[in-house]
């Protein structure tokens, strides 16, 4: 059997749902593939170039689907929602995610993103810093599920005499549907942007 790297790319993303991240090794890659570990190098120069191609079939299957098109607010409210769900779906998918950059292949999407924005009323850097910003409350959101997900410490509660507001403001978010909360971060960041906008066309 040829090898191929997306071959590769879904065994090692079947292998991060099993161990996770901190168990994920080209070694341990090779035995589920039953291959040597240096053959992956003919596929991937290392380690970080593996969780680059496993972070864009995390999600660019469903983020295909996104077209720029129609309201900016919306196109980003429904981006930023895919990309999350999409990093969820895997064990420390943020985690994976994060420090990844995009490829040579991933251009054109990019490009067509930041010329919507443009044409909404962006200058190019900030389109991009609108990108920039909305990526990394998402991956920083998931992150955090993910780590409490995992974590079966438990949370210290204060004295409701001493700090009743905490204890009220704790005791409410502890209820909280997290898409709900992640939704009320979200809109606040669109809202953030569409006021600089206004204030950068004046």
């Amino acid at each position: 059997m040829i090898l191929q790297r997306d071959i590769i790319v879904a065994a090692a993303l079947k292998l991060l749902n099993e161990v996770g991240m901190d168990g994920l090794s080209t070694r341990k890659l090779a035995e589920q593939l039953n291959i040597k570990s240096a053959s992956l190098y003919w596929h991937f120069r290392n380690k970080r170039d593996l969780l680059d191609a496993m972070s864009a079939a995390m999600f660019e299957p469903a983020f295909k689907t996104i077209a720029p098109t129609g309201d900016w607010r919306v196109w980003l409210t429904l981006k930023a929602r895919t990309f999350r769900t999409s990093l969820l779906a895997y064990r420390d998918g943020a985690r994976v995610h994060s420090g990844s950059r995009p490829s040579e292949s991933d251009f054109p999407d990019e490009e067509k993103g930041l010329e919507f924005l443009c044409q909404q009323g962006f200058s190019a850097a900030d389109a991009m810093r609108v990108q920039v910003s909305l990526s990394y409350f998402v991956i920083g959101w998931v992150l955090e599920e993910q780590a409490a997900a995992a974590d079966n410490v438990s949370v210290a509660k204060p004295d409701p005499k001493l700090f009743p507001y905490l204890t009220q403001a704790l005791s409410a978010f502890q209820q909280n549907n997290p898409d709900q909360d992640f939704e009320f971060g979200l809109q606040a960041l669109i809202l953030g942007f569409d006021a600089l906008r206004k204030i950068a066309e004046h």
